[in-house]
């Protein structure tokens, strides 16, 4: 897509922020299964829950917006290196936006299937001290699907991941995903359990 243009973001107005959070739950919503329905977890939430990695991908300055030709935002990523992974202090703030994203007893049963799962890509490269870039979080708004833009926002972040000659990896909720990115270069790892009901995809490139 030649006037798809994807641009780091140091600052956002709060409108460009709840409008970027708004689009990025309603993109996530689209695909069947994942761990936002096993939740239970309404729209509201969802976008709430994503507003929150916004702000923090903001503070740590790892989100990347990408425009069309009219200045548009088309579709979001966030990636990092393991190197420069966010602060404690910017984990914590997470949490307790997390927090008020779900509620109280979402938020105990979004942390109890954090301690079941089974051990990720990224948790075995961090014991075998290989430095990667990982994606946190990618999604095309509803109107600019099937147009190449997840395409041009996987390009930056493996131009990113290539400059530092590190591997990139990604984990998705959902096969169909887990499938796009196959397509887009990325070979699928293995898959594990969060929860009876839902199952994470490893991919790396």
């Amino acid at each position: 897509m030649e006037d798809c243009q994807v641009v780091k973001c140091d600052s956002l107005s709060d409108t460009e922020i709840n409008a970027l959070s708004y689009q990025t739950a309603v993109s996530f919503l689209m695909h069947d299964g994942g761990w936002f329905p096993a939740l239970g977890l309404s729209l509201k939430q969802v976008k709430e829950y994503m507003k929150a990695l916004i702000l923090t991908s903001l503070d740590h300055g790892s989100l990347y917006v990408a425009k069309d030709s009219e200045g548009n935002s088309m579709g979001v990523i966030q990636f990092t290196d393991s190197e420069h992974d966010v602060t404690l202090k910017q984990a914590m703030v997470l949490l307790v936006r997390i927090a008020r994203a779900f509620g109280f007893q979402t938020c105990i049963k979004y942390i109890q299937t954090l301690g079941k799962q089974e051990e990720s890509l990224e948790s075995r490269l961090k014991k075998q001290h290989k430095p990667y870039v990982s994606i946190g979080m990618i999604a095309v708004f509803r109107e600019y699907q099937g147009k190449g833009v997840m395409r041009k926002l996987m390009e930056q972040a493996f131009a990113y991941a290539d400059g530092l000659g590190y591997c990139t990896i990604v984990e998705t909720d959902t096969e169909d995903n887990s499938a796009r990115y196959e397509h887009l270069g990325m070979r699928f790892i293995q898959t594990r359990k969060r929860t009876e009901d839902v199952t994470y995809y490893d991919l790396m490139r």
